[in-house]
């Protein structure tokens, strides 16, 4: 009798603990795509989303999504930063009585490399045993690269300067109506693979994706998107 108790309440606990792993997650949603916090119970361990890589003067869609709530309890409270967005302030602060979902469409205007960062604070019934008011707010990241918009304002500076053929498998010819100096290739990051004065460009060990060229010319910074695919 004891070991039949036993073996049910083993079950119980089981069943108990698949179901709080299938509860949904809290998270947030970029492009309709969710960004789940996706740990087993605790809650409030940050979440690193994929990284984006959007051209200057985009704009990108965050959302709530799921389990999130701001409309039963005025210690719930939502802040986005959106560190560089051209149109929205780097934090912004939602709490008591907002419905969700809730979203925001920033944009970045200027080439660089940028961190977006939420926070959500609040009881999740998806998970019982954890309180975010407790134990600190649910917290995701994502980088944001922002390439130079070749269609921008300053596409007759860069017309002067360009790779062809563009995209290309690896193999590139540098064109350049002006003398040029050194051109210096980087990964959308920002981090320098190679300088190099040449006019044939070799991009076969760097694999397939998207780089930038920059060069000084004129006493002009002149940075140009290409891509190997």
């Amino acid at each position: 009798m004891k070991l039949r108790l036993l073996l049910l309440s083993l079950l119980l606990t089981i069943s108990s603990f698949s179901q709080e792993l299938l509860s949904p997650k809290p998270g947030i949603s970029i492009y309709g795509s969710p960004c789940l916090i996706q740990n087993l119970v605790w809650s409030c361990t940050p979440r690193t989303c994929d990284s984006l890589i959007i051209m200057a003067g985009d704009s990108i869609e965050f959302c709530t999504y799921q389990e999130i709530h701001l409309n039963v309890d005025t210690a719930y409270w939502l802040q986005w930063n959106f560190y560089g967005a051209a149109n929205l302030a780097d934090t912004i602060y939602h709490g008591y009585p907002n419905q969700v979902p809730i979203c925001h469409y920033p944009r970045w205007d200027s080439a660089g490399t940028f961190i977006v960062e939420v926070f959500y604070n609040g009881w999740l019934s998806a998970y019982p045993t954890s309180d975010c008011y407790q134990q600190g707010p649910s917290h995701w990241f994502v980088k944001v690269v922002v390439l130079p918009n070749p269609n921008g304002v300053e596409e007759s500076v860069k017309t002067e300067i360009s790779f062809i053929p563009n995209p290309s498998s690896g193999k590139f010819t540098l064109l350049s109506d002006t003398p040029r100096g050194q051109v210096t290739i980087t990964d959308v990051s920002g981090r320098i693979l190679f300088h190099t004065n040449e006019k044939e460009i070799d991009m076969m060990m760097y694999g397939t994706g998207v780089y930038l060229a920059s060069v000084i010319d004129e006493d002009m910074l002149r940075t140009f998107v290409f891509v190997v695919e």
